[in-house]
């Protein structure tokens, strides 16, 4: 039997990336990557991950950050499945996995290679040029223009009328800027802290809800790159991340104390080993103040 050619890294970026957007963790081009992380860290215990080598950090070269983004490299086959495993129904096949990317229809941008030309080029060809990416650029931006068949007169113009083409792209630009600022940021502040504030309330006395970072919060109302580079203009947004984004103790904290709660209702006794059991955390990962919660209460129980 001819084996199959091996799909390409544009059809695996595109499946990686389909993926993240059909769970609901992609939003236009922005990727939850925190959200993913959670994801990844339900399915698969940390210990086993480290062990084989797939350490997941927060690092922006961490490989579980690189396989949702362009493909410039080929992963492994545990890397592969790790995340396969987490975001995919039982009983998945890797064959049909393969036999999706495969059929994964990709674009490719067509690369302009002009010929040299003369220094002195005619002022009708330049005028051409000009003219043409002038309708493009007042139609979308200077840079959706490139991706809407733009590319070759913009590689043109680059080479040969830089100094026009930089002009030109600024002053759209300027245009488009003044556009965003005509946003009410006061009013978007107070809708979006209303949607976090309800969020909070709703996972407050969840046990399985995963740390409440700002990442995590964001990635609930859908829009992290239009709050993080604006946060200066949202001052009741950052004073509740301020208040209530959870460090890794704080999380911990929270499970802890839900988990002896949970337990007091069921009549149980609340030992640290019950707790931490049903708090789904490790005596091993746990930070030293959630672990001197954890004997307080663990001595309260005594005391009883």
């Amino acid at each position: 039997m001819t084996p199959a050619a091996s799909a390409t890294f544009a059809q695996w970026s595109k499946f990686y990336s389909q993926l993240a957007r059909q769970a609901g963790l992609k939003l236009g081009h922005n990727v939850q990557h925190e959200a993913i992380k959670e994801r990844v860290l339900k399915r698969w215990p940390v210990l086993w991950l480290n062990q084989h080598g797939l350490m997941i950090s927060d690092n922006e070269t961490s490989w579980l950050r690189t396989i949702f983004r362009k493909h410039r490299k080929s992963f492994s086959y545990l890397e592969h499945i790790v995340v396969l495993e987490s975001f995919l129904p039982e009983q998945w096949c890797i064959d049909e996995v393969f036999a999706e990317v495969a059929a994964m229809q990709v674009s490719h941008d067509s690369i302009f290679t002009a010929l040299p030309l003369p220094s002195n080029v005619s002022t009708s060809v330049r005028s051409v040029y000009r003219r043409s990416w002038l309708e493009m650029v007042k139609q979308h931006s200077a840079k959706l223009a490139r991706k809407n068949g733009g590319g070759a007169v913009y590689a043109w113009l680059y080479r040969h009328d830089r100094d026009w083409l930089i002009t030109t792209n600024r002053q759209f630009k300027q245009s488009s800027v003044g556009h965003i600022e005509r946003i009410n940021w006061h009013t978007r502040d107070l809708s979006i802290t209303r949607q976090l504030i309800n969020i909070r309330k709703q996972r407050q006395l969840d046990i399985d809800a995963p740390r409440g970072s700002r990442s995590w919060y964001l990635s609930k109302i859908g829009q992290v790159s239009s709050v993080e580079k604006n946060l200066h203009k949202l001052p009741a947004a950052s004073l509740f991340f301020k208040k209530y984004c959870e460090s890794v103790t704080d999380y911990q904290i929270r499970r802890i104390t839900l988990a002896a709660s949970i337990l007091k209702e069921q009549a149980t006794l609340t030992h640290s080993w019950r707790i931490l059991r049903k708090a789904g955390l490790s005596k091993e990962r746990i930070t030293a103040l959630a672990k001197n919660h954890l004997n307080t209460l663990d001595a309260s129980e005594c005391r009883t």
